[in-house]
């Protein structure tokens, strides 16, 4: 067979031309590549992307188009690409990080290729910091062709982010409350997260542990309220020049204990009361026990919710005055009010001394001899005479026969109608 039958033979079947076209726009980018991840799918592995050049054909640019796909990469992920000249020109692939369309020093440049040499491979790993000024967008070329053979190459920066439950605590005063942070990767991410606070004025915080390496894991951030209050902790999480921060929200609740009246007065074996009021302070609703410190004293009830009245009553045997302390409890949350019973002292004490006389009847004798004590602000009348602080009377008795009872008549009289004796 002649040269030119051959090349006849070409030209009237063109088949298996229009095959290797369609079999190349079809591997242009291949099954198993990829343009880029997605945030909930983190990338791994190469990015393999084939690109077919070509300046002069009918639609000129990187795989027939202008621009070109674009390329979505992770800083740090390795590149290849296969490069294939479809036209008769030479080619070259090249990212015009400071866009002055020629390769520079410092810029990721492939070599040349064209239609005498097989589909190029090239393979480059762009790493923010260092081939690549930033994460974001930019332009890939041909430095032969820069206007009609271009395209994006977007790069990514790995990355994560924070997310905390539960993100809002109630709680109350002096009590611990806890939340959990969590970093989740992205985008290959497998950098150590340092976590730091910031918390409103009055609230500690602390988060456990103080990092985490290894992409992805937990801790616990930890607060105390000490004034009830409405709170926020900011939790941020930084990585070298990445930082995200999350906040949580803090309610802590407290309670007041009041008396309705601190200072009670009271008398000797008669019951006193005194009403002990729970209140509730930025929405507090917990459960608060009441109990006395007092053996001659009782509350009831002994359990409030959230808010209420108990009554504190007390019985004293003898006068003075009395401290009873009632303590209000809520977990490590202690609260008490302190209430004084004030037992009056008697007016006046009598005292016979003896207590019974034995005598003749008709025969006139002292019976008994009557001692008046005075022991509060009142005068007190024994008849048939007057007598201030203390003082004896002789009674003459002239009694029958039989067993004979003496009746004294005391008399107590105000401060204002003070006599003397």
């Amino acid at each position: 067979m002649s040269p030119g039958r051959l090349r006849s033979q070409n030209r009237s079947n063109p088949l298996p031309l229009v095959i290797l076209i369609v079999l190349m726009t079809m591997v242009s980018i291949a099954p198993g590549s990829k343009t880029g991840p997605s945030p909930s799918s983190p990338s791994s592995g190469d990015v393999n992307i084939w690109l077919n050049g070509d300046a002069v054909g009918p639609r000129p640019g990187w795989n027939d188009t202008s621009p070109g796909p674009t390329i979505t990469v992770v800083s740090g992920e390795t590149v290849n690409l296969l490069l294939n000249a479809t036209d008769f020109l030479s080619h070259n692939w090249y990212i015009d990080v400071n866009n002055n369309s020629q390769p520079d020093t410092n810029e990721t440049s492939s070599p040349d290729f064209s239609p005498n040499t097989k589909p190029l491979p090239f393979t480059f790993t762009p790493i923010i910091g260092q081939n690549i000024p930033l994460a974001g967008n930019w332009t890939y070329k041909c430095r032969y062709h820069p206007y009609s053979m271009y395209g994006t190459i977007r790069v990514i920066q790995p990355d994560f982010f924070l997310s905390v439950a539960p993100s809002s605590l109630a709680t109350t005063v002096r009590t611990m409350g806890t939340s959990t942070i969590t970093v989740h990767p992205l985008f290959s991410f497998t950098g150590t997260v340092n976590f730091s606070i910031t918390a409103s004025s009055g609230l500690q915080a602390t988060i456990s542990p103080p990092s985490i390496g290894g992409a992805s894991g937990t801790a616990t951030l930890t607060i105390v309220a000490l004034n009830s209050g409405n709170y926020t902790a900011t939790v941020t999480g930084t990585s070298g020049p990445i930082s995200h921060s999350l906040n949580v929200t803090i309610e802590a609740g407290d309670f007041t204990t009041t008396a309705d009246r601190p200072i009670v007065p009271a008398q000797i074996n008669t019951q006193a009361t005194s009403a002990i009021t729970v209140g509730a302070v930025n929405h507090f609703d917990g459960a608060v026990t009441l109990a006395g410190n007092s053996t001659s004293c009782s509350v009831s009830p002994t359990e409030l919710m959230g808010l209420g009245v108990s009554t504190l009553s007390c019985t004293f045997a003898s006068s003075g005055q009395f401290v009873v302390n009632v303590t209000a409890t809520n977990g490590s949350l202690v609260h008490s009010v302190i209430v004084t019973f004030d037992v009056a002292v008697p007016d006046y004490i009598v005292v016979f001394s003896p207590t019974s006389a034995t005598t003749l009847a008709s025969v006139t004798g002292n019976t008994s001899t009557v001692h008046s004590a005075l022991q509060a602000s009142r005068w007190v009348q024994v008849e048939p005479r007057h007598s201030r602080a203390e003082a004896a009377q002789a009674f003459m008795l002239r009694p029958l026969p039989g067993l004979v009872e003496l009746h004294l008549v005391l008399r107590a009289y105000p401060t204002a109608f003070r006599t003397s004796p």
